[in-house]
């Protein structure tokens, strides 16, 4: 995709949002590094590639997808680590009271990894394509809400902050199971491997999640063979043999359990 800058900050809104965008831009090889403070409220988000930023001091490593934010004030240093991609959003100083009423101020984040990022893509593919309409000015409202849609997404698809070292350690593990769904994983041997008994990964995992490792696992897996079935040709059985279901008849009712559909009518469906 080409580089881009749009400036909205003039445009007049039809529907007023309470955060109106001033501007949008994308960088698709950004090689600069940044040491400098703004004026505005402005959330980087890292497509591609890898790099820094600098937290109390210390130089922290950020992979995409993520994303930086820089409040007004704040000395801020970070760049890539050779080149990476980025589309930048700004707001006017003026939004802070909405900012935080949406909860995306966080004192605690001065940037977030997206763990989970799919949504928030869904959101950009929105975004870009309002953008880069050559009558971008009257879908000035829908860019406005998409901005505010694909903070939320990155934020939804962002790990909870903790600062105890343990439940960092949980965070790894579960991390590690979505990467390998399709794998089986033997919990105790990884609680250890982190520095945490079986049972403080059960007990610590309980608080920080909704749903229990075996459960999380399966579902991770049922999503991959959703992606699958629609992207790919390969048969139903494969799919699920791929994503660690051994027997064909569990998978199909797992799977419509958790879509509501089978294999074959979720497939004729999306494809």
């Amino acid at each position: 995709m080409e580089p881009f800058h749009v400036h909205a900050a003039t445009i007049p809104r039809r529907w007023p949002s309470a955060l109106p965008v001033s501007t949008i831009g994308h960088v698709p090889d950004k090689r600069e590094f940044i040491h400098r403070s703004f004026g505005t409220f402005n959330f980087s988000f890292i497509l591609a590639g890898s790099g820094s930023v600098r937290v109390d001091g210390v130089d922290e490593p950020v992979q995409a997808p993520c994303v930086l934010r820089q409040w007004p004030g704040e000395d801020m240093h970070y760049g890539p680590q050779g080149s990476w991609r980025e589309l930048f959003i700004i707001y006017p100083q003026t939004v802070a009271p909405a900012l935080a009423a949406c909860g995306f101020i966080d004192p605690r984040r001065s940037w977030w990894p997206v763990r989970d990022a799919t949504r928030m893509h869904d959101a950009l593919d929105s975004l870009l394509g309002l953008v880069r309409s050559p009558d971008w000015e009257r879908a000035i409202d829908r860019i406005d809400r998409a901005v505010e849609q694909m903070i939320l997404e990155s934020l939804l698809g962002a790990e909870p902050v903790v600062a105890d070292l343990a439940d960092r350690a949980v965070q790894a593990i579960r991390a590690h199971l979505r990467a390998h769904p399709q794998q089986d994983h033997d919990l105790a041997a990884l609680a250890q491997a982190h520095g945490l008994s079986p049972s403080a990964l059960r007990r610590r995992w309980q608080r920080l999640y909704e749903v229990p490792p075996w459960r999380f696992v399966i579902d991770c897996r049922l999503r991959r063979a959703a992606r699958q079935l629609v992207e790919t040709t390969a048969t139903v059985g494969s799919i699920a043999s791929a994503n660690g279901f051994i027997d064909q008849l569990y998978f199909a009712r797992c799977f419509r359990r958790f879509t509501g559909q089978s294999p074959t009518v979720y497939r004729q469906r999306y494809r």
